[in-house]
């Protein structure tokens, strides 16, 4: 008896080959909290999931010999919007596709903070100050269980502090 499909080698490098894609949307190109991906077969599909800190796989449906539920699926996928396909919302204007985002640094890697850090104007401030200075932004989607960077940054300057009235 041979090992199901969702064992052999071949499947295996496949779903590496969707993973390494998944990489590349969220370390290049558009802001993005996750992606959604499907691995396509002769007669078989199975959704794929990936965000920052976690790697989801569906179970496979055969369309070949379940058309309904597979219909159903590409309508839910066709009504997603651009928030459900993992654009992230942190940028309220998207910049065009000539300029772009002057990307400072970004994160390479599918598990993690993906950070991103990227040249920018302040447009809409609420001091109603600074409208068209240069800044840089940082955005970073760091699992809410970790320490915030401006408490760390807080406590070091603390200490220093204290350590100067010593």
């Amino acid at each position: 008896m041979s090992p199901p499909a969702e064992c052999t080698p071949k499947r295996s490098r496949t779903i590496i080959q969707c993973t390494s894609y998944a990489v590349e949307l969220l370390s290049h190109g558009d802001l993005r909290t996750h992606v959604i991906g499907a691995l396509v077969t002769l007669n078989s599909i199975q959704m794929l999931y990936y965000d920052r800190s976690i790697v989801v796989k569906s179970e496979s449906l055969f369309f070949t010999t379940s058309p309904i539920p597979f219909i159903i699926m590409l309508s839910g996928i066709a009504s997603l919007t651009r928030a459900q396909w993992g654009y992230s919302a942190a940028l309220k204007e998207a910049p065009t596709p000539s300029v772009g985002l002057i990307t400072v640094f970004g994160a390479h890697g599918l598990i993690g903070g993906g950070t991103w850090v990227v040249h920018a104007t302040v447009v809409a401030p609420q001091d109603g100050q600074n409208i068209g200075k240069p800044v840089i932004v940082k955005w970073s989607w760091s699992p809410q269980t970790r320490t915030r960077e401006a408490s760390i940054i807080e406590a070091a300057t603390m200490r220093e502090t204290e350590a100067d009235d010593t």
